[in-house]
């Protein structure tokens, strides 16, 4: 019971953060994160950003950086939206990579009491569970319907996931556009090397 209100507070942040701190542009190349889809940001991306009050320190994947347009951080819940370098800078740097959106939501201290199950990410989500797993401390969920409400254009599926750092619950999701070849496999390294990530960079909790 514990791990389903801690993902579903994690739900209403994400919406809140959505709603709060992405450009709302839903032009011809519209969709959720204006950079996301070529149309850059007035900020230069980042490529780091210290989150929760410095318990979390988040980096994107290789060639992925965060949007400094829709980063919101608190010293108790933080959120923030990741996408390509070069996408996000109009083109002024980065390497070419996958034009994939991951959504960072992190909770309160004490929400990472319970790792909720695959099955319990899809239930939060109302959404059918294509496929889950949870590895080395990091719980997976492919989705079936939901992705395309980040931005137009997007594919349906989308990964879910959720790890705990410090005591705090974090969330993830994992949006590509239609078409896209990142779906199923690849969305679930990029999440897994990303929370692998995190845990590295962020402080180690004392005991």
């Amino acid at each position: 019971m514990r791990a389903v209100l801690a993902i579903a507070v994690l739900t209403s942040l994400w919406v809140a953060g959505c709603s709060a701190g992405v450009p709302s542009d839903t032009g011809a190349s519209g969709g959720a994160l204006r950079g996301f889809l070529g149309k850059g940001t007035s900020s230069l991306p980042l490529s780091r950003a210290s989150l929760a009050g410095g318990d979390v320190r988040l980096s994107g994947p290789a060639g992925y950086c965060i949007d400094p347009e829709t980063l919101q951080v608190g010293s108790s819940q933080s959120f923030a939206l990741l996408a390509s370098c070069r996408i996000l800078s109009d083109g002024a740097g980065g390497p070419d990579v996958e034009p994939v959106l991951i959504s960072v939501t992190v909770g309160a201290r004490g929400s990472g009491i319970d790792l909720p199950e695959p099955k319990t990410l899809a239930e939060v989500a109302h959404a059918p569970l294509l496929e889950g797993h949870v590895r080395e401390g990091l719980s997976l969920a492919l989705l079936a319907r939901g992705g395309d409400s980040a931005f137009d254009g997007g594919d349906p599926r989308y990964w879910r996931g959720a790890f705990v750092q410090g005591g705090r619950l974090i969330g993830l999701a994992l949006y590509v556009p239609r078409g896209s070849t990142v779906l199923p496999q690849r969305g679930a390294d990029m999440l897994q090397s990303l929370s692998a990530q995190v845990r590295s960079d962020s402080p180690k909790p004392s005991r």
